[in-house]
């Protein structure tokens, strides 16, 4: 599979020079994604790889080399991407993340940077691409869930132990101002009111 993704940037003389951006699938399961690209060498782009379906998310960075950059294989856990659609989402770093010389060619703040794909970010410019790609033929609903409750499992031992830590804390500066407290209640509380999920 090979996606095209073409947007204009103003260079330092503030002419417009078109970027081309390709990704491609190097496995049907355990995806790399290669990229070309005419942003100067050191520009960093995140790349985000999510399934809704199996509560799949994978956020990784990659640096521009010689107008390339490539990133994978991205895989669930160590396995293979259940079969399905899947979303990609690549975006540079916002100004204020990017070395001195990419920033003397896109601006302080990105404000050289132009096209469809630029998108404002407070008082910054970043570019952002979205994009679907498939593995294999057809979802499986059966990987899918066995997939969510997984990562539901993961994230509740996660943000236990987040609670754990977030108890200990307040208990420690509690009893430094003499007052009483009541872990027991603390990591109830904690545990009772995770976060949000980020699909």
């Amino acid at each position: 599979m090979l996606i095209v993704v073409v947007f204009a940037m103003a260079s330092s003389l503030s002419h417009a020079i078109e970027i081309a951006l390709s990704t491609e699938t190097q496995t049907s399961s355990r995806p790399t994604f290669k990229g070309t690209t005419n942003l100067p060498d050191g520009a960093r782009l995140t790349l985000i790889v999510s399934r809704k379906e199996s509560a799949y998310r994978a956020e990784v960075s990659a640096e521009v080399r010689s107008g390339r950059f490539s990133v994978g294989p991205i895989s669930q856990r160590g396995s293979d991407l259940n079969p399905g659609l899947y979303s990609l989402e690549i975006s540079l770093a916002i100004a204020g993340n990017q070395p001195a010389a990419v920033l003397d060619v896109i601006g302080k703040r990105g404000e050289k940077l132009e096209g469809a794909l630029v998108r404002r970010n407070g008082d910054t410019r970043t570019i952002r691409y979205a994009t679907t790609f498939q593995v294999g033929l057809a979802a499986n609903p059966e990987l899918d869930r066995v997939a969510r409750e997984q990562a539901k499992m993961s994230q509740t031992r996660w943000w236990k132990s987040q609670c754990n830590e977030i108890c200990d804390n307040a208990e420690f500066f509690e009893r430094a101002r003499g007052r009483s407290f009541s872990k027991p209640d603390c990591l109830r509380t904690c545990v009772s009111n995770p976060p949000a999920p980020q699909l």
